[in-house]
């Protein structure tokens, strides 16, 4: 693998030194394990990338540069470890969604990286209004992909009818709510209720909201409105001067 990577490396038009630093940088690694006072005996390794090290990430999306997608009807992102194979299936033609999939499973053969098929799912989206239509079954290493009606990318759960009826936003933010509630009895400043609704309960309400948000937002809105009042004075039932007033708009 740090042969392949060298060889990438030099293609985006690194330095043949630079090359050849990261090469004997991820070369022969000695690693352990210590748990309390106990240390395992030293493992040699050559392969992968150092875990935690602020070079592994960006080394990992340099050796995956050329994981790109062969067809105008696909499309493969990436995020980490993380790919998604996207295409578009007009007329009932599964033939470029089937071989980028195949594509990629060869990619991987190539570059010593190995597909985990048992994490792998499929999710098809089909709004045709006519009967409902048989799509061929998904192999990855003479492995079948199961087929789900919903799954969770990056922290949105996604339905096959994009209803997003599964990406539960309120459940989890009203936990905060409570807390919320509590922080205001102790009569804190204003600016703690602030920093306290930005970091634990916006952070949930606005995370993927460019995905979802097209969507029915009732619950959503009844929950803003509810932090909304925790967030007010009792005594004259209006934001602090520097929290935003979230029941607008």
């Amino acid at each position: 693998m740090c042969s392949i990577l060298t060889t990438k490396l030099e293609i985006l038009g690194l330095s043949p030194s630079l090359c050849r630093w990261i090469s004997n940088f991820l070369t022969d690694r000695p690693q352990a394990v210590r748990v309390g006072k106990h240390v395992s005996p030293s493992l040699t390794l050559s392969t992968g990338v150092t875990q935690g090290c602020v070079l592994s990430p960006l080394l990992y999306s340099l050796y995956t540069y050329d994981c790109v997608a062969t067809s105008s009807s696909t499309n493969i992102i990436k995020f980490a470890d993380d790919t998604a194979v996207l295409g578009l299936i007009s007329n009932n033609n599964e033939m470029a969604y089937l071989k980028e999939i195949k594509n990629l499973e060869t990619w991987c053969q190539e570059n010593n990286l190995l597909l985990n098929v048992s994490k792998t799912k499929q999710l098809i989206e089909d709004f045709s209004t006519k009967q409902e239509r048989n799509y061929q079954s998904l192999i990855i290493n003479g492995t079948p992909v199961e087929r789900e009606d919903s799954f969770q990318y990056l922290g949105v759960h996604i339905t096959q009818d994009l209803s997003w009826s599964c990406h539960i936003l309120v459940k989890k933010a009203r936990q905060c709510l409570y807390h919320l509630r509590r922080l205001k009895e102790f009569k804190l400043p204003s600016k703690v209720l602030k920093t306290f609704y930005t970091c634990t309960i916006e952070s949930i309400l606005m995370g993927s909201i460019i995905a979802w948000s097209r969507t029915s937002f009732t619950s959503t809105a009844r929950l803003i409105i509810s932090f909304s009042h925790d967030l007010t004075s009792p005594e004259t039932n209006r934001f602090p001067a520097d929290v935003p007033d979230v029941r607008r708009g």
